[in-house]
């Protein structure tokens, strides 16, 4: 006779205080702390422009988004606080709450301030126009995929783990995790590269500005 099937996750003994051991449930924990690498992105680029502001001038400077930085810190801490101890109780409430609201945030924030600058965006040693397009149509699309992909990831997790009890809904649901931190990332980065010459020009040197006239550069 075959071997019986391993224990479900989610099966627990009665009366257990949890819906998940902490030994599953700790690496949500790590992959919702990745929430916080778009706050750290906007900080980091809002001093390295600071840095560069000779004198004060303020050609140099980079405005930090401050509504997507204080909903994407929120659905840190309130991600980790339920997963840190899942159970279904107000933190779970708060979660889903506070994730649906930093979901419509961040894609309403994305889609009117990722765009490519206009032709006199650019002054001085930063005069770049195609290059900066050219990135903010990337991030743009990519990030259009990534909001796309969140809802879909969620709903396989959903899936797989209501109807097929299956461990898979785990990495899953990590995933998702990490697409919604690409997606935070992208709104925030995006939108401080389209306000300031600085930070489109600190962001190309970190991700490498990719060559134009190629069947990437979708300038008219």
């Amino acid at each position: 006779p075959s071997a019986p099937p391993p224990p479900y996750i989610m099966d627990l003994e009665p009366g257990a205080s949890t819906t998940l051991p902490f030994r599953y449930s700790v690496w949500l924990c790590l992959s919702s702390l990745t929430f916080l690498f778009p706050v750290a992105c906007a900080l980091v680029l809002r001093t390295r422009c600071s840095e560069r502001d000779e004198g004060g001038a303020g050609t140099a400077t980079a405005i930090a988004p401050w509504p997507l930085i204080c909903t994407h810190t929120a659905t840190c801490f309130a991600s980790v606080n339920y997963w840190r101890w899942p159970r279904r109780d107000w933190r779970r409430t708060m979660d889903l709450v506070v994730a649906r609201v930093s979901f419509l945030v961040t894609v309403t924030y994305g889609a009117l301030h990722v765009k490519p600058p206009p032709n006199n965006h650019d002054e001085g040693d930063n005069n770049d126009d195609g290059g900066a397009a050219l990135l903010l149509r990337w991030l743009r699309s990519i990030g259009w995929l990534v909001a796309a992909a969140i809802p879909a990831l969620y709903a396989l997790s959903s899936s797989l783990h209501n109807e097929r009890r299956s461990w898979g809904w785990l990495p899953a649901h990590a995933a998702m995790h990490g697409c919604i931190a690409a997606g935070m990332a992208i709104a925030v980065a995006g939108s401080m590269a389209s306000d300031s010459p600085c930070a489109a020009a600190e962001l190309r040197g970190v991700l490498g500005a990719a060559p134009a006239g190629g069947w990437w550069d979708w300038r008219e």
